[in-house]
């Protein structure tokens, strides 16, 4: 008995090229979307820097309780850890030396809601952190994750003497990421050449409208490979025995709720500002030392931080 014949199914040229430039569209608008996407969130943030400022007057940081007094010293750790962002740790880490000299600050605490950022931004704080815990040896840091505490957010809260978090803050995904598109099948197909001139060998490796050489894919995995062991030797160190570390799928970059990641050893203790400050001073003395942004300054460094993200987004290593 002869096999039945396959039925092959043949498409008209124009029909695939159509096909092909739709699909070629797609993948545009949604890079398109996604640059867009930065500068509205942008706008965003100096659009509510701007309301701050005329409503509230110069102070944005909305400083709260008594200086003058024994209090709760803290800094917001708040949106994306980035150069020109309000997370950018360079202007963060004065405001840290700020709070632990200050004697009337009796603890420094790190008031966190961001999804993450910059590797280099998150070890440089780390760093910090255990810099000013050795100079200030009776002065503890604490970390208060409140919607989000994620990848370069938790990399610095692990710095921490003690993490508080609320039961369904979101905390974890310890990993690193590196995202892009390729259209070099796109482009064959529809007949468009990609012409790139370079002086180095391998200046052009994540062109995303070049064919893929299987050697880069391993350099790059090993690299973030490298900057993932980082993050874990990090967090093992700040966590110490805390840690669960052979629960599975510690360091796989999941997230986990704030009771979870109790129970797992990434944090500590239910507790919000008002707690820590209440167990600190026995009363609710919150300070803000987050420097107050200049809000042309920050109108300038958020637009270059926009661009900067567009252009590098799809290629650089972030702990998100």
């Amino acid at each position: 008995m002869s096999e039945p014949k396959k039925e092959t199914l043949e498409l008209d040229r124009s029909l695939v090229e159509e096909l092909l430039l739709y699909s070629n569209n797609e993948l545009t608008r949604i890079r398109r979307n996604r640059i867009i996407n930065y500068f509205v969130k942008g706008g965003l943030v100096v659009g509510v820097l701007m309301i701050a400022y005329f409503i509230g007057g110069t102070n944005i940081s909305g400083a709260m309780g008594d200086k003058h007094k024994p209090h709760l010293a803290y800094v917001e750790i708040y949106g994306p850890i980035a150069s020109g962002q309000l997370a950018d740790t360079n202007r963060l880490i004065p405001s840290l030396h700020k709070a632990f000299k200050d004697p009337l600050s009796k603890a420094v605490a790190l008031r966190i809601n961001s999804p993450g950022g910059s590797p280099v931004q998150a070890g440089q704080m780390y760093k910090e952190i255990n810099n000013l815990k050795e100079k200030y040896p009776d002065k503890p840091l604490y970390a208060v994750i409140e919607e989000l505490g994620a990848s370069a957010a938790y990399y610095i809260a692990s710095a921490a003497d003690k993490i508080y978090v609320d039961p369904a803050s979101m905390v974890g995904s310890i990993g690193v990421i590196s995202a892009g598109f390729g259209y070099s099948d796109v482009m064959e197909k529809v007949g468009v050449e990609r012409r790139v001139l370079t002086s180095g060998t391998n200046k052009s490796l994540l062109d995303p409208y070049l064919p893929i050489d299987p050697k880069v894919v391993d350099y790059w995995k090993e690299m973030l490979n490298e900057i993932h062991g980082q993050f874990i030797t990090a967090v093992k160190e700040g966590r110490g025995d805390r840690l669960k570390a052979d629960y599975p799928d510690l360091f796989s970059g999941l997230i986990w709720t704030g009771q979870k990641s109790i129970e797992i050893g990434l944090t500590d203790e239910v507790g919000s500002m008002a707690s820590v400050s209440r167990a600190t001073v026995d009363n609710l003395n919150i300070v803000n030392y987050t420097p107050s942004p200049d809000l042309l300054k920050q109108l300038v460094d958020s637009t270059h931080a926009m661009v900067s993200a567009a252009k590098y987004s799809m290629m650089t290593p972030q702990l998100y």
